[in-house]
C-alpha cells in the first residue's frame, strides 16, 4: 500500500512539473512573438512615414505580421500620414516588462503586457509606460499574427 502512495505522489509531482514547464514555455513564446511583431511593425511604420517605403510596400510587409482589424488601421494611418504630412514621434525602443493572463484557445492567443516605450519626439526623447491587451491569431504554418490590441492603462 505504501508503494502505491509513493507512486501516486511521484505521479502528481511529475504532472505539476510538466504543467509548470509548459506554462513557462508558453509565456516565453508569447513574449517572443509580441517582441518580434511589435518591433517589425514599428520599423515598417517608421520607414513608411519616413519615406523609405511606399504605401504598398509597407502594406505587404505589415500583411506578413498583422491581420484585420489592425492591418487596416495601420494601413490607413500610413496613408493619412502620407496624404497629410506631419511630424510624428518615432519609437526608438520597446521593453516588455511583464506578460500575464495568457490564454491560448485553438487559434487564438490573448494576454496582457506591460510595456515601456522609448520615443523620440520633436524636442526630446521621452519614456512612456502602458499596459495593453493583445489578441493574436494563429495562421498557416503555425505562426501568429497580431489582429488587435487595446490600451488598458
Amino acid at each position: 500500500m505504501k508503494r502505491y502512495i509513493i507512486y501516486f505522489f511521484v505521479f502528481v509531482f511529475l504532472a505539476i512539473l510538466i504543467v509548470t514547464i509548459n506554462n513557462g514555455y508558453q509565456y516565453k513564446n508569447a513574449e517572443k512573438t509580441l517582441s518580434y511583431i511589435m518591433n517589425q511593425r514599428t520599423d515598417i511604420i517608421n520607414q513608411a512615414t519616413g519615406g523609405q517605403l511606399n504605401q504598398e510596400e509597407a502594406h505587404q510587409l505589415l500583411k506578413q505580421i498583422l491581420d484585420d482589424p489592425l492591418l487596416e488601421s495601420d494601413t490607413d494611418f500610413i496613408k493619412d500620414i502620407n496624404d497629410f504630412p506631419t511630424d510624428i514621434d518615432i519609437i526608438k525602443e520597446m521593453h516588455i516588462l511583464e506578460i500575464n493572463d495568457l490564454k491560448i484557445e485553438k487559434n487564438d492567443m490573448t494576454f496582457n503586457a506591460h510595456i515601456v516605450w522609448v520615443v523620440e519626439g520633436l524636442m526630446d526623447i521621452y519614456v512612456e509606460e502602458s499596459t495593453y491587451s493583445f489578441h493574436f491569431k494563429k495562421f498557416n504554418k503555425g505562426s501568429y499574427k497580431l489582429i488587435d490590441y487595446q490600451v488598458i492603462t
